[in-house]
């Protein structure tokens, strides 16, 4: 945490930036080291150039911040005077009244930070200079110290234990929630047994029989009911899991029994395609050469090419709100991003291969090192049939 918040005063100091202030859940957490959910009631880290840090927060986050960030100085509020989202900005205000920067320079999370919430601010601070940081806050996060990939490592393990279940208990006939119902209470107690002093959150995927991730990323809100069975052919697993927000994943097709000639040819173009992009994944590249890889072999195939891009960030992430919801924009591996792969950029490898049977996919974490890459996860890459 400390070289984190040294690499922002740095950055700080090249943008003549005098304080930040950083809304957001995931930037948030990210300089304080607390995870603080704000369910409508906002929380504000407010990292100065000089002088002491702030958090600004609910009074019910108080215990939990005590004890997770760096930061001594906790301004609390509650709710029953004015808007939880009035008292947070006037401790703000407070806040830079106090340290002098009514003229500052204030750097501001403009991909998050609701527009009422700067125009209140301009109206108590009408000499300030807000300065866009969102560009800035999300690029440091793109390479990860030792203790952010050990936390991914961490939750990599698990899913790779959940995985390995998963493979061996599903058959022909099982019903997919007894399948996630299984797999995640041995996530569960795994990840309690060896990593007792970690929270974790653990999720099963969007469905066994269910090929096309027809969900998205919300397998909270949607299900495919708990009656659905696993049929022989093509079938997918996905499992996640979160360690002090940190992210580890690992997603599988397999055949349950046999499938036709056709399927078994588009598992093998998706496995060539796999291969491919976390073959490109090397330090100097561009990031968009991990997903050209893979489009090269399905024009190669004869595939049409218009599929998702190949893969996205790990690292701190949660489905959240805003324009990014967390997500580390910086590092999807896409046709359009021309970014360096640099040591220490660590992602996601799940090109799609969409097809009149479904959408084949198996996703990997891999990490790029100063002389290659390192691929996360003990789980078979290949042809799975169970």
């Amino acid at each position: 945490m400390k070289h984190r918040i040294e690499n922002l005063k740095q950055k700080m100091d090249s943008q003549s930036v005098d304080c930040v202030l950083a809304v957001s859940y995931h930037h948030s957490f990210y300089l304080s080291g607390a995870p603080i959910f704000p369910f409508g009631r906002p929380v504000v880290t407010i990292i100065p150039r000089n002088g002491e840090a702030a958090i600004i927060e609910g009074d019910l986050e108080r215990a939990h911040t005590e004890r997770q960030t760096w930061i001594q100085d906790l301004r609390v509020y509650w709710d029953e005077k004015r808007p939880p989202w009035e008292s947070a900005l006037l401790l703000t205000k407070d806040f830079l009244l106090e340290r002098g920067l009514e003229n500052a320079r204030l750097g501001i999370e403009e991909e998050e930070m609701p527009i009422s919430y700067l125009q209140y601010l301009k109206k108590f601070l009408p000499r300030a200079n807000f300065v866009e940081f969102s560009d800035v806050l999300n690029s440091m996060r793109l390479v990860k110290s030792e203790e952010e990939l050990n936390l991914i490592r961490m939750a990599s393990d698990v899913v790779d234990l959940g995985m390995e279940k998963l493979l061996a208990v599903i058959r022909e006939g099982e019903t997919a929630e007894a399948i996630r119902r299984t797999v995640c209470d041995e996530m569960t107690t795994y990840a309690l047994r060896k990593y007792p002093d970690a929270p974790f959150l653990v999720l099963g995927g969007t469905g066994i029989k269910q090929v096309e991730k027809g969900c998205g990323h919300s397998p909270g809100w949607i299900t495919h009911g708990t009656t659905q069975k696993v049929l022989k052919g093509l079938n997918y697993g996905g499992l996640d899991a979160w360690v002090w927000g940190y992210w580890g994943n690992v997603e599988r097709n397999m055949i349950v029994t046999d499938a036709s000639t056709s399927v078994m040819n588009d598992f093998k173009v998706m496995i060539e395609m796999h291969e491919a992009a976390i073959a490109a994944a090397m330090p100097g590249k561009r990031i968009a050469e991990i997903d050209r890889a893979a489009k090269l072999v399905l024009h190669k195939h004869g595939y049409p090419t218009r599929q998702y891009g190949s893969g996205c960030a790990r690292g701190l992430a949660v489905y959240g709100t805003g324009l990014t919801g967390g997500r580390e924009l910086k590092l999807d591996l896409r046709s359009y991003n021309e970014g360096l792969l640099e040591a220490g950029m660590i992602f996601s490898v799940e090109p799609e291969l969409k097809t009149d049977a479904g959408t084949l996919r198996h996703s990997t974490t891999v990490l790029v090192t100063k002389n290659g890459n390192e691929v996360w996860s003990r789980i078979p890459r290949g042809l799975i049939i169970v």
